[in-house]
């Protein structure tokens, strides 16, 4: 639990509007997140923005805050590295939750959510 709490004290708030997100496309039996690799994705020449973004979640990957389900069989597994990153595979792990409940993400205003949904869909 203190953990958890060092997370959300260091995390930013794009993390955090990053968590509420992936809590809200499991719950919401998807919300039409992109299901393709980073490196897959036409146009190779992103911006700060959409890198920053991508950059984000695999550091939350890498902290075991969210991990990705690759198998259905197999369950989450924590493969990190943003060109594996695929938005609508991400799932919340135990800190995930703790800080989505525990901070009351899922209160978010969707109008803060927009522009980061939309990056998550594009190149569906």
């Amino acid at each position: 639990m203190t953990q958890t709490l060092h997370e959300a004290e260091r995390l930013s708030y794009r993390q955090l509007c990053l968590l509420a997100i992936i809590d809200k496309n499991e719950y919401d039996q998807g919300i039409g997140l992109s299901d393709l690799p980073f490196f897959k994705k036409k146009n190779k020449h992103f911006d700060e923005y959409v890198k920053g973004i991508y950059q984000d979640l695999n550091l939350m990957v890498v902290d075991g805050i969210i991990a990705m389900i690759v198998s259905n069989e197999a369950g989450p597994m924590m493969a990190s590295g943003v060109n594996f990153i695929v938005p609508s595979k991400l799932k919340l792990l135990y800190p995930g939750d703790l800080l989505v409940n525990g901070l009351g993400l899922s209160g978010i205003a969707s109008e803060e959510l927009q522009p980061l949904e939309n990056t998550l869909k594009l190149f569906k």
